[in-house]
């Protein structure tokens, strides 16, 4: 099977039976867990990113963010945070590579009644943008994705970004596994891929560092004006938050 086919495999077997969890790994989003009220929190949680990125956004592009209409959430899962971008623009568009996560979000997008977002499934790193769009979301993807694989993605979603549109980015660039640490790390992901072969809902999900040198020269290249970074990590995983203006 090639790597892309186990790829989407991967995810589409996460979208069937762990779709919350395939999210946000947290035990309580469990398929086996999970209630209403969890489900509710789920869907909070994105309202609530959404509403600080976008008023962080505000605070510095207040003349830039009144302009914006439609907006794209790449690697958008079950719709977490493109359902909450619907309370903001006129139109949303959700991209994701599993099918099994798109029909989940569908569900939850008719429950909640919203007619101002549309999903659709991506091949790869194929292009699948036809227009320009105001607005770029992508939370927690790209470190799911192969950087030669992700910069053809990034290239090609801002690319399609307006002049004087903004963007929201989540971008891995080190882990942390320094000397001994690396091959008992190593060990453990492989313990937990032999595991995952009798228990289904163990999962090691595959984790990518980018060059940053690379994602500027992009940004550069694309007309990307101005960058405001912010610094975090989850796990032993560095990551850039990116807010641009392009």
């Amino acid at each position: 099977m090639k790597e892309h086919d186990k790829h989407r495999a991967f995810w589409e077997d996460i979208g069937e039976h762990d779709p919350y969890f395939g999210v946000l790994t947290h035990d309580e989003f469990r398929s086996a867990q999970i209630n209403a009220d969890g489900k509710a929190k789920f869907y909070e949680s994105g309202v609530q990113h959404i509403d600080r990125t976008l008023k962080k956004l505000e605070k510095h592009w207040p003349k830039a963010t009144a302009k914006l209409r439609t907006a794209v959430d790449f690697g958008c899962g079950t719709g977490r945070l493109s359902l909450a971008l619907a309370r903001h623009f006129e139109s949303v568009q959700g991209f994701d590579i599993s099918a099994t996560m798109l029909a989940e979000a569908e569900a939850q997008r008719q429950e909640m009644k919203l007619d101002n977002v549309v999903f659709h499934q991506v091949e790869g790193d194929q292009p699948f943008l036809e227009s320009s769009y105001d607005y770029l979301h992508s939370s927690m993807v790209f470190q799911h994705i192969p950087p030669a694989n992700g910069m053809l993605l990034l290239r090609h979603l801002l690319t399609h970004l307006r002049q004087g549109g903004l963007a929201f980015l989540q971008i891995t660039h080190h882990t942390h596994m320094a000397g001994f640490k690396k091959p008992v790390n190593k060990l453990v992901r492989l313990l937990r891929w032999r595991k995952r072969q009798k228990q289904r809902d163990v999962y090691a999900f595959a984790m990518y560092d980018y060059d940053l040198n690379a994602i500027f020269q992009l940004f550069q290249e694309l007309g990307v004006g101005e960058v405001l970074t912010g610094f975090g990590e989850s796990g032993n995983h560095a990551f850039v938050r990116f807010y641009l203006r392009k």
